[in-house]
């Protein structure tokens, strides 16, 4: 996987342009797969680096006052064992919001709960909502998701229109079991406090 993020170094004198694109060879979705194939389970120093980086990755972005808004873990790419990047949401191709890919059905177990009756009610443009809150839950979701190697497809009630609280607390339970301590502590804050009070 190429990360769609890259440098420019341009240089006047010699009228040229050096473009530098960093590869990875996986990104988190892949990890997943491939450790689903395998049988085994992200090590808690894996889900820490998940977290740690991701986390930063976001506090920069808040800092910038930009949101990313297209978080999965297919825009997480794995650079070294401890340490993942996110991938430059500016500059891919696709719909650059989950909230419209989430219309076309894709990535909707990622959504922000207040997003969920808008995606079953097919609106076109979302209610108003906090967009960096947003982020943090799709993260929470994206680690969940790693620690659990895929265990729902969906926490969306199609009868309620709501999100499934319920599946998402037994999902944080199953997790807590596997990964009892500091990972679980940062997870379940993740899922419940808003995105500034997690980053103060």
């Amino acid at each position: 996987s190429f990360l769609p993020g890259f440098d420019i170094i341009e240089d006047i004198k010699l009228r040229t342009l050096k473009v530098y694109v960093e590869y990875f060879p996986l990104d988190l979705s892949q990890q997943i797969q491939k450790n689903i194939q395998k049988g085994i389970r992200f090590s808690q120093e894996e889900i820490f680096a998940i977290l740690d980086s991701s986390l930063n990755g976001l506090a920069c972005l808040e800092n910038m006052h930009k949101p990313h808004g297209f978080i999965t873990p297919k825009s997480l790419f794995r650079m070294k064992k401890q340490v993942y990047k996110m991938h430059d949401n500016f500059l891919i191709a696709e719909p650059k919001s989950l909230y419209y890919q989430a219309l076309a059905g894709k990535f909707r177990k990622y959504l922000a709960p207040e997003l969920v009756r808008d995606i079953v009610d097919k609106k076109q443009t979302p209610n108003a909502y906090d967009p960096f809150q947003a982020d943090i839950f799709s993260l929470g979701m994206c680690v969940l998701d790693a620690g659990l190697l895929g265990v729902y497809d969906d926490y969306i009630d199609m009868v309620t229109k709501q999100f499934d609280e319920q599946k998402l607390q037994d999902s944080l339970k199953l997790f807590g079991e596997i990964y009892p301590g500091p990972n679980f502590e940062i997870l379940k804050l993740i899922s419940q406090v808003k995105y500034t009070e997690i980053m103060r």
